[in-house]
């Protein structure tokens, strides 16, 4: 009689423990964060987007900056960019349909050096669409080469964007 006591009061307790573990689901990962800064109420919240692969920047694109761009249009888009469909499973170009969807691009500067443009947050903060992104500069390399982002996002996410690039001091391709 004791054993079953026990053994019932320990598979109560494990469902009790079992239960009071916080669940973490999609929409609490999701959460709109709510910031006041000089008691302006931000509303923060993450956009979902999708990164297009293989797709270069022409070389008659001629940029004296790094460009931070958003495009709503084919025709400006392959003004700028090219498809580089490879060999392979996943090696065609990221098809984006303009009637659904528009571009955040940025274009680095034309370097000898492997650069890497990554995204760090996509987000929608009141009325701007918060672009937050970092270059990483690798090794030199025996030809000159530019770095793209490509990013797609449904144009149910309206506003302009506000492009933040975390500085990074080995950048040694981009002037001061």
């Amino acid at each position: 009689m004791r054993n079953k006591i026990t053994v019932a009061t320990v598979f109560l307790a494990g469902i009790i423990v079992v239960s009071c573990k916080p669940k973490i689901t999609e929409e609490n990962s999701n959460r709109t964060e709510i910031t006041l800064n000089e008691n302006v109420a931000k509303i923060s919240k993450p956009i979902p987007y999708t990164e297009a692969k293989h797709y270069f920047v022409k070389n008659t694109y001629i940029n004296n900056q790094i460009e931070e761009l958003k495009i709503t249009n084919s025709e400006e888009f392959y003004r700028i960019f090219g498809m580089a469909t490879v060999m392979g499973k996943d090696g065609m170009p990221t098809p984006i349909d303009f009637s659904k969807q528009y571009v955040l691009a940025v274009i680095d500067l034309p370097t000898e050096f492997s650069i890497t443009l990554k995204l760090n947050t996509l987000k929608q903060e009141n009325d701007s669409i918060i672009v937050d992104y970092q270059l990483e500069e690798g090794e030199k390399q025996s030809y000159t080469s530019q770095s793209s982002l490509v990013i797609l996002v449904n144009q149910e996410f309206k506003g302009e964007p506000n492009f933040q690039r975390k500085q990074n001091t080995k950048l040694s391709h981009l002037k001061s």
